[in-house]
């Protein structure tokens, strides 16, 4: 693994525990009960806005193939 990657992946790791202790310290609710709800965001986010498009976006190209026709390069086999 490359640094930078192992350097954003300790961020957002940094980011989502603050956010979780953040919320939980609103709602006054234990820590691990918000964790799943925030890991599961972050892992939606994550999926949406990655560079590659994940699903999201390969659901989106498939849309716009079947209503013009065109077929995009990454779904070329």
């Amino acid at each position: 693994m490359r640094w930078k990657h192992f350097i954003m992946m300790v961020i957002a790791w940094i980011v989502e525990i603050a956010l979780t202790y953040w919320i939980a310290t609103m709602f006054s609710v234990r820590f691990i009960e918000v964790m799943f709800f925030t890991g599961v965001a972050f892992t939606l986010g994550t999926f949406y806005f990655s560079s590659s498009g994940g699903a999201m976006s390969r659901l989106y190209a498939s849309q716009v193939s079947a209503q013009t026709g065109i077929i995009h390069e990454r779904e070329r086999f």
